[in-house]
């Protein structure tokens, strides 16, 4: 299904109608929401960094100027740091601007280095192992992401906790339909019916080459975490799919992995992507009057583990 004419005209391609629902800028009858129509005030902007525009509206503006960075990270090709390899070492000196402290999501440490390099001198953050050019085009990304929205010109901060926490909300808004839960046996064993079963499962396939976790989406896709990410991942977690393509034994292997992982609190989503729970009938407990009260629970509807 695509989405209506209206929003293709909005989104510039043809963006399925499903994505737009799970952004929460369609209804269930493919009809615009209110998100939606704010949605096209950034019509120069993919679905998903327009919703993380949207969302940071609703907190001050120190917030939307980090949450604009962020955008304008994503949007610019080339990394912002330079990664170390086998083949092309690097001291990836980077990290010394980083928080470790914190195991919230790969956009906020990379936020954490633009803000930290952002008044530097220009050569200084070659000694960083900041890939030459790139600053200069997320600073310009983001000058014109802050006129757009009217923000004052001021310096990009480091986010305090609170503000952490407001900024990994809006990352969720702009990546409801990027939902990867942790598997564990019951994605390989549907039911519990027989023991046999339990055993004769291979649990191995739960745990990558690499000391990872396997993770899988709605559609039953299977990837693991890119070496490159910052943070430990949790059990739900949103995540850009990425094939790294490599040469084994004369022939090219493909390694499906996540890139520019944020964790995911169950809270969070149900606060900024409602339209992805519903309601499910748990039967019925004895109320305070000692009469039968139906039992409602709120759960993750999207094809993932369900998760109360």
């Amino acid at each position: 299904t695509v989405a209506s004419a209206a929003v293709l005209d909005h989104t510039r391609d043809d963006v399925p109608a499903e994505k737009l629902q799970r952004l929460g800028a369609l209804d269930e009858n493919g009809e615009l929401t209110e998100i939606g129509r704010r949605m096209e005030q950034f019509a120069d902007e993919s679905p998903e960094h327009a919703r993380m525009l949207v969302e940071a509206e609703r907190f001050p503006e120190t917030v939307r100027t980090q949450v604009a960075a962020i955008v304008a990270l994503q949007k610019t090709p080339a990394d912002l740091v330079v990664y170390g390899s086998k083949k092309r070492p690097c001291k990836e000196r980077w990290r010394n601007l980083i928080d470790s402290e914190h195991n919230d999501s790969d956009w906020l440490k990379q936020l954490e280095v633009l803000a930290s390099i952002q008044n530097m001198p220009r050569e200084e953050p070659l000694g960083y192992d900041i890939r030459p050019g790139v600053p200069g085009k997320v600073k310009r990304e983001l000058r014109r992401l802050k006129n757009q929205q009217g923000l004052t010109e001021c310096d990009l901060t480091l986010p305090s906790d609170e503000e952490r926490q407001q900024i990994v909300k809006c990352i969720i808004a702009g990546s409801a339909d990027k939902l990867w839960h942790q598997m564990n046996i019951r994605d390989l064993v549907p039911s519990y019916k027989w023991r046999s079963e339990v055993f004769a499962v291979d649990t191995r396939r739960l745990v990558d080459t690499d000391k990872g976790r396997l993770y899988r989406n709605s559609e039953g896709e299977e990837r693991k975490r890119s070496q490159r990410s910052l943070i430990k991942m949790g059990q739900l977690v949103v995540a850009d799919p990425e094939d790294i393509r490599v040469r084994q034994n004369g022939e090219e292997v493909k390694i499906p992995v996540l890139k520019g992982i944020t964790n995911v609190k169950l809270s969070d989503l149900r606060e900024v992507a409602p339209q992805l729970f519903a309601d499910e009938d748990r039967g019925f407990v004895v109320g305070s009057d000692d009469k039968p009260v139906r039992l409602v629970e709120s759960v993750l509807d999207n094809g993932l583990l369900q998760l109360g």
